[in-house]
């Protein structure tokens, strides 16, 4: 049997709609978009379905991390495109959550950096010059893994330093910073499929 219509509960036909509602769970008036989903809007807020769906993945948590790891296994193109969409919603969130960690952790931090350095001064190649580099991310003009143009790009290491890769020119591609990060140490070639002159033309002659 349907419940009786409480006309207090409903606004009227044509008029806009409400800025704010009550959360079922919490009782706390928020702005609308704290119930607004893609498929719909929802009766309880965003941070109240977040900690039910907290809750729900502790009480079985072992199965709850298999299910994360099966899921990342059977799609990692589609989780790492994903990620990367979120970064690129939330740059301001994830630079200040990077600053802090470097706040929080500078032991940490610098243990990072110093094992990066030597890495670079042990690794064959030569090193690659600022007048390379430019050379190279200008010729393509673009991140290849993403193609995104409207950011900067940093010189990554097709083979990285820590499995062997060599500290030159011909190992660098560039990246944006969300490819980059989100690449690791993993050996990909983006370059691969993408035009750049310098692979139709030698630009360094080693002498």
């Amino acid at each position: 049997m349907c419940r009786a219509p409480d006309p207090a509960a409903y606004r009227p036909l044509g008029s806009p709609p409400p800025e704010t509602k009550r959360c079922t769970r919490c009782q706390e008036e928020k702005p609308i978009a704290e119930f607004t989903y893609p498929s719909g809007t929802r009766s309880r807020c965003k941070a109240c379905l977040n900690e039910i769906g907290k809750e729900k993945r502790n009480l079985d948590l072992d199965g709850a991390r298999a299910a994360d790891r099966a899921r990342r296994a059977s799609n990692p193109d589609g989780i790492r495109a994903s990620r990367r969409k979120h970064y690129h919603a939330n740059k301001a969130y994830y630079a200040a959550k990077s600053t802090a960690w470097v706040k929080d952790n500078p032991e940490a931090n610098r243990a990072r950096r110093a094992r990066y350095r030597a890495r670079k001064l042990t690794a064959p190649g030569g090193g690659v010059s600022l007048a390379e580099w430019i050379t190279l991310r200008d010729s393509y003009g673009c991140c290849v893994s993403c193609l995104r143009t409207d950011g900067p790009l940093e010189p990554d290491h097709v083979l990285p330093l820590a499995l062997g890769g060599r500290d030159h020119i011909d190992n660098i591609q560039p990246l944006c910073r969300s490819c980059n990060a989100s690449k690791k140490d993993r050996h990909i070639d983006y370059r691969v499929g993408h035009t750049s002159w310098l692979l139709r033309e030698p630009a360094f002659t080693t002498i």
